[in-house]
């Protein structure tokens, strides 16, 4: 998901796995190797992507959850590690889905440091719930070789290939809380098998499992290599299609928020404005009735004013400026291109054009930009600012505990730490002498200044405020 300028990848790698895993119809993706620090969010069209990272660039594990999805978490995904992360579905009948992604050390790591990752894992899965669904997935860079009969319950009959040691720590592992490797137990041919070619003997081998309960294997449909997706990566994709009821979302019903207006308007339709306030205004005087509450005649007004205003100024066109959705029919093309011929020629292609896309939006945003800036256009110049911003990133930051031992990560324990540090910051006792402040002098108390305002300093405030600069919480809603 790192766009270096020497990573052979296109630009945009989070935006083009977006589209591949709508393609496949995946409901929750499990990434490897995502090579981004820290802990953090993305939020692409289609897909929210969760990461853990390491603080070099390396390993790092990461969630791809649909934006249908994301309602049916039941809480925030735990990062364990930059090589482990944690997400928990609600099920129907209140059960819940527990996801666990891998990323293992691969086989140039010592022995110690392999043994110790899978011990981190087991104690991981043995934590979650015996009533839960457990899925494990990801790259664990493990060989399980075919020995079905010494691995029954584990290996299906089409299991392949060799074994190696991670192959065995991760046959151990399966067999110590009974869990099924789903890549062996279907029937197909090798190319729908294998997910990643030996860079040097060409060799094909299946690293990347999915690893389920054994006496949960009936939930599983199938278990394959989607070759065509494109992903850029020398792993190929590796689905499972599970049968699993999820719970269904209750939507709430909630009061809906008034549109904003189109402002950029006022000066242009000033006086048609004005007209139609006043006659929508003249019409509620009309059939004005004494027995209407303050509160309901205010509502009267307010909504009045609004549909007024509705009528001659509009709402603002939505405004999304983004280099990758403008060039959108075009990068379509050129994924289509790669899809079809396969060929290491084409992803070059495609990392150009998009490259140079990009590169000549950016120009013709930079003088559009230089052209506000040059007229003195102010509104207008930090507008397209905030249109180019870019993507929204969130997430938060682990704090330590107050005695430095403890790595808070999940929100909750966040919150709770901030809250113990201003409660120590704010919350002390005063040191100022009360016989100096009653020793001050007192000025006389203006009562003039505690009247109303007059007609004339309200008509001169309003006159004072530039165009486009009304407080928001003055405007007519």
């Amino acid at each position: 998901m790192l766009d270096h300028d020497d990573s052979g990848r296109p630009e945009r790698q989070s935006a083009i796995i977006d589209r591949e895993l709508l393609r496949y119809r995946v409901d929750v993706a499990a990434l490897s190797e995502t090579r981004l620090k820290g802990h953090g969010q993305l939020t692409e069209k289609n897909y929210t992507f969760l990461w853990s990272g390491s603080d070099q660039h390396q390993t790092g594990v990461a969630f791809a959850i649909h934006k249908d999805m994301l309602t049916r978490l039941a809480d925030v995904p735990s990062a364990l590690s930059n090589r482990l992360s944690c997400a928990r579905i609600r099920l129907a009948e209140k059960r819940f889905l527990t996801l666990v992604d891998v990323n293992a050390p691969t086989m140039t790591y010592d022995d110690a440091t392999r043994a110790n990752f899978y011990a981190d894992l087991g104690r991981v899965l043995s934590n979650v719930p015996k009533s839960d669904k457990l899925i494990v997935l990801g790259d664990f860079n493990a060989r399980v070789g075919s020995d079905c009969p010494g691995w029954g319950r584990v290996l299906g009959t089409q299991a392949r290939g060799r074994t190696n040691s991670n192959g065995s720590l991760l046959l151990e592992l399966c067999t110590e809380l009974d869990l099924a490797i789903t890549n062996t137990f279907f029937a197909m041919a090798d190319k729908w098998y294998y997910s990643w070619m030996h860079p040097r003997s060409r060799a094909w081998h299946l690293l990347d499992f999915i690893l389920v309960r054994r006496d949960d294997l009936r939930d599983i449909k199938s278990t394959r290599v989607m070759r065509g997706a494109t992903y850029e990566t020398d792993h190929l994709m590796v689905r499972a299609v599970c049968n699993l009821r999820i719970a269904p979302v209750r939507r709430k019903r909630a009061r809906q928020p008034l549109r904003k207006l189109d402002v950029s308007l006022l000066q242009q339709k000033a006086e048609d404005l004005v007209n139609k306030v006043s006659d929508s205004t003249n019409q509620l005087t009309d059939h004005n009735t004494e027995d209407v509450g303050v509160n309901e005649r205010w509502g009267q007004i307010s909504s009045a004013v609004y549909a007024a205003a509705k009528e001659v100024l509009g709402h603002p066109r939505r405004r999304h400026a983004d280099w990758f959705d403008q060039n959108d029919a075009d990068i379509e093309k050129l994924m289509a291109e790669v899809r079809v011929c396969r060929q290491q020629a084409l992803s070059g292609v495609l990392q150009r054009a998009t490259r140079r896309m990009k590169n000549e939006w950016w120009d013709s945003k930079a003088e559009e930009l230089q052209g506000y800036a040059d007229a003195h256009m102010t509104r207008a110049f930090y507008d397209g600012l905030k249109a180019v911003y870019g993507l929204r990133h969130s997430g938060s930051n682990p704090v330590l505990s107050a005695d430095g031992a403890t790595l808070h990560t999940t929100p909750e324990e966040v919150l709770r730490r901030w809250k113990e540090h201003f409660q120590q910051l704010l919350n002390r006792p005063s040191t100022v002498d009360s016989a100096a402040i009653e020793r001050l002098e007192q000025r006389p108390t203006r009562e003039d200044l505690d009247g109303p305002p007059t007609l004339d300093e309200l008509q001169q405030a309003l006159k004072s405020l530039k165009a486009g600069k009304t407080l928001r919480h003055c405007a007519a809603q």
